[in-house]
């Protein structure tokens, strides 16, 4: 069972119409009226809590680099390679048709998720505070 099924429903309740993106690796979420702008903001999280790893000569125990901590004029390089690991936690919720979507997913799909176990459910309603 994926973590995406589970979480549809009363996501949040006083969104009742567009789009939520929630960082399961946060525990946050923000309302958007698209999924493409549902994906920018998830993406922009991302980047927010992201950061660089180490070079291969450089000392191991020395502390990695935020995102937030590093040069503003250059930290949008293109060529830097952020570790955006929110990505792997994150979705997409379309609130008006009741589908949970991973991030990166087809959002066009209008396939409804399946819930196979309400406990689950139920817990991540709990730990979203919608109980």
């Amino acid at each position: 069972m994926e973590l995406k099924a589970l979480i549809t429903q009363n996501t949040c309740t006083s969104t009742v119409a567009g789009w939520i993106w929630y960082c399961d690796s946060c525990d946050t979420h923000g309302n958007a009226d698209s999924s493409d702008e549902a994906k920018y903001m998830t993406k922009q999280h991302a980047r927010y809590h992201s950061w660089l790893p180490h070079e291969e000569d450089e000392v191991e125990d020395e502390e990695s680099i935020d995102y937030m901590d590093y040069d503003p004029a250059l930290r949008d390089n293109p060529e830097l390679d952020w570790q955006e690991d929110c990505l792997y936690a994150s979705y997409l919720i379309n609130v008006t048709d009741g589908i949970t979507y991973r991030y990166g997913e087809d959002y066009t799909d209008k396939t409804p998720n399946k819930i196979g176990d309400i406990a689950i459910a139920l817990e991540i309603q709990k730990r979203m505070g919608l109980q």
